[in-house]
């Protein structure tokens, strides 16, 4: 059994014995050797539910029905209790996506208990010019893309909104949600973490009570700032230790002999 089996084995042994969530990555060959490749949840989990409007879930490639993404996120709350720190994404303005939806999505996002935080961002329409670009900038007829443009201003429009609209639709959201009693709410390009901050905070020796109350906290305390200098300052060490080579350097003989003797070519 090879020393990254061993690992792998003893922290599986960890994570069945907590019942955690854990699946092996296919790292296509760009992992760490020595590394585990495995991916799993505790006690943190973030859901990418994007949009409650059954038209534009599914021409973005989330199809399950609205009120199956409710009911999943009502059985994890009542079933993990405060255990878990539950984080929904959406994205307003979405093909597809209509004023009455987002409203409806919003009123929702006010009376549920469920999420911890709740993370908005205005759709994105990438240039389509192979750097940056999109489905929807790559299909723009298909996904009924009327119009985009970057000069002299990014702006984009579909058949149900452009992104004036979806801008003022975002500023409702954020009168109707910004005091709510249990969930956070944020635009995610506003907010000093990502969507990963939970882990994040894990890793720095908080622990779920801790870091929970300093995600749902509009100010974030000194102690993270410090941890996560400390992280970054150990980064590329870190890196360096993980990747260093065991093996010594050796000298090749590139003369002709040995080179022909290597190919079995003998000159003959």
């Amino acid at each position: 059994m090879t020393p990254e089996k061993k690992v792998k084995n003893k922290v599986v042994k960890i994570l069945k014995a907590n019942d955690c969530y854990h699946f092996y990555a296919s790292t296509g060959g760009y992992g760490s050797s020595g590394v585990p490749d495995i991916i799993a949840c505790y006690k943190g989990m973030f859901l990418g539910i994007e949009t409650l409007n059954h038209t534009a879930g599914k021409i973005c490639g989330k199809g399950l029905d609205p009120q199956k993404i409710k009911g999943i996120i009502k059985w994890i709350r009542e079933t993990a209790g405060e255990e878990v720190f539950l984080t929904g994404s959406f994205i307003i303005g979405l093909v597809g996506e209509t004023e009455e939806s987002l409203m409806d999505t919003a009123s929702w996002l006010k009376e549920q208990q469920y999420l911890n935080k709740a993370q908005y961002e205005i759709l994105f329409i990438a240039d389509d010019g192979g750097r940056t670009s999109n489905q929807f900038s790559e299909s723009q007829d298909k996904y009924g893309i009327h119009e985009l443009r970057w000069n002299p201003e990014y702006y984009w429009k579909h058949a149900t909104m452009d992104l004036i609209r979806a801008k003022e639709i975002a500023l409702q959201w954020e009168d109707m949600l910004s005091d709510h009693s249990y969930t956070g709410f944020e635009r995610h390009a506003d907010y000093n973490t990502s969507f990963w901050a939970y882990p994040r905070l894990r890793s720095f020796g908080l622990n779920h009570n801790t870091a929970t109350k300093v995600l749902s906290s509009t100010q974030i305390p000194d102690i993270v700032y410090d941890k996560n200098l400390e992280w970054i300052s150990n980064y590329h060490s870190d890196i360096i230790n993980t990747n260093r080579l065991s093996v010594e350097a050796k000298l090749v003989d590139l003369s002709p002999n040995n080179m022909r003797a290597a190919f079995g070519h003998t000159g003959a």
